[in-house]
C-alpha cells in the first residue's frame, strides 16, 4: 500500500518552539508558533489518571476521573489545532486526508528533542470526526537527526526472543496474562515462527543468546521485554529491571541495552515495561525509546506511562495477531490501540468477579520509528 507521508520539525527557540511541516513532496512549509497545550498541571492529572487512579480508587476519585477524561477531546482538539492551525497547515492536512480517502496510508512523524514536545499524548490528536491515530494514520516519533536505518533483508523463519524479568524484590506482574497472546499469535504461522526465550532473564544471558545468533547468521527480527521498567533515581536514565543469578533486580539502563542488542540488525523492540518510553522531566536520550532508537533499531513501541496488566495483554494480542497477518508495525498498533479503546474495563485486583474501573489508557502506547514503517 502506497503512503503519503507528512513530517513535523520542531524547533527550540528562546521564547518557546516554532515548527514546520515538511509534505510527501519535500516541500516545507513557514515555520509557525507551536505552543504546546499540555502544561504541567494537565500532564500531572494524566499521570495520576493513568497511574494511580485504578490501584486503591474512593469515590472522590471517581469524581475526579471523569473530569479528566471530560477533557481528552478538548485536549485532542488542542493538540490537531497547534499543528494544523493555520491556512498553510490546513493545506498540508486536507492533502493527508485527502491521501487516506483515497486509500493511502498516511504517516505522521513527529521529529523533535525535546521532553516537553515529546510528552505531549499527540496520539489523542483529533478533527472533527475523531481521533487520526485510529482511522489510517500512523503517528510515530523520531528524534530530530536521527540516523535512517538500512531495509531489513527479512527471511523466513520470522524470530522472536521473548525476555519476560519477575525480579523477587519488586512489585508482582502475572507472568500469564501478556505472553499467551504472543505465543497463540505466533503459533498461528506454524513454522513460519520462531519463538525463543531468554532464560534466566539476566544480561549475560541475553549476551550469549545475541552472539549465538550473530554467528549463527540468525538474526531475531523481534525483541520484546516484558517487565518493569523505570528511571534510576540518581540520574534520570531510563532503565529495565533484568534478573540477576539470585533472582534479585538488575537495573540496566537504556544505553547499556541498547549497546548490546546493537550488535544485532533488530528491526522491531517492544518495550511492555512501565514507563517504556516517559519522557517528564528527563533528558530524552535518558529514555528507553530513543536510546534503542539511536543505537540502530528500526522500530521501538513503548508505553508513555505505567500500563495495567490487562491493557497490556489487549494490545498484546492485537498487535502479535496483525503483525504475523502482514501488518506493518504502524498499522498494527493502530488496532492494538483501538482494541484497547473497545475493552476499557480494567479489574482493581485479581480473582473472579473482581471489580473493575473503566480506564481510556488507549493512547500510551507510543511507536518510535526511524526509515520505513
Amino acid at each position: 500500500m502506497p503512503t503519503y507521508k507528512i513530517r513535523l520539525n520542531v524547533k527550540h527557540i528562546e521564547a518557546g518552539y516554532v515548527a514546520s511541516w515538511t509534505d510527501s513532496g519535500m516541500q516545507e512549509s513557514n515555520e509557525f508558533s507551536l505552543n504546546l497545550p499540555l502544561g504541567q498541571e494537565e500532564i500531572a492529572d494524566l499521570r495520576w489518571y493513568l497511574e494511580q487512579y485504578a490501584q486503591f480508587p474512593g469515590a472522590g476519585d471517581h469524581a475526579k476521573a471523569k473530569k479528566i477524561t471530560a477533557k481528552f477531546p478538548v485536549w485532542g482538539s488542542a493538540l490537531f489545532k497547534a499543528v494544523f492551525g493555520t491556512d498553510e497547515t490546513k493545506d498540508v492536512y486536507r492533502n493527508l486526508l485527502a491521501a487516506v480517502d483515497q486509500g493511502q496510508a498516511g504517516l505522521i512523524t513527529l521529529g523533535a528533542i525535546d521532553p516537553d514536545v515529546l510528552v505531549q499524548p499527540w496520539e489523542m490528536m483529533r478533527d472533527s470526526k475523531g481521533v487520526l491515530a485510529l482511522r489510517g494514520v500512523t503517528l510515530r516519533r523520531q528524534l530530530k537527526g536521527s540516523k535512517p536505518v538500512e531495509p531489513y533483508d527479512f527471511k523466513l523463519p520470522l524470530r522472536v526472543l521473548l525476555i519476560v524479568s519477575r525480579p523477587t524484590d519488586v512489585s508482582f506482574i502475572d507472568p500469564r496474562n501478556s505472553i499467551p497472546p504472543v505465543l497463540d499469535a505466533c503459533e498461528a504461522l506454524g513454522g513460519l515462527v520462531e519463538v525463543e526465550f531468554c532464560n534466566p532473564p539476566t544480561l549475560p544471558r541475553l549476551e550469549e543468546m545475541i552472539s549465538k545468533a550473530r554467528k549463527e547468521n540468525k538474526p531475531y527480527h523481534i525483541v520484546h521485554f516484558d517487565g518493569h521498567g523505570t528511571y534510576l533515581p540518581l540520574t534520570g536514565i531510563g532503565a529495565l529491571a533484568f534478573e540477576k543469578n539470585d533472582a534479585k533486580t538488575d537495573l540496566v539502563p537504556a544505553r547499556r541495552f541498547g549497546d548490546l542488542i546493537a550488535r544485532l540488525n533488530i528491526p522491531l523492540v517492544l518495550l511492555e515495561a512501565c514507563r517504556g518510553s516517559d519522557l517528564s522531566d528527563q533528558p530524552v536520550f535518558g529514555s528507553l525509546a530513543p536510546a534503542l532508537l539511536d543505537s540502530g533499531v528500526g522500530s521501538v513501541v513503548a508505553f508513555s506511562h505505567a500500563v495495567h496488566i490487562q491493557a497490556a495483554r489487549i494490545l498484546v494480542e492485537r498487535f502479535y495477531k496483525e503483525l504475523t497477518s502482514g501488518s506493518s508495525v504502524g498499522t498494527a498498533l493502530q488496532e492494538g490501540r483501538a482494541a484497547m479503546l473497545a475493552n476499557p474495563e480494567r479489574y482493581l485486583h485479581l480473582g473472579p468477579k473482581a471489580e473493575t474501573v473503566e480506564l481510556q489508557d488507549w493512547f500510551i502506547p507510543q511507536l518510535y520509528q526511524v526509515g520505513e514503517d
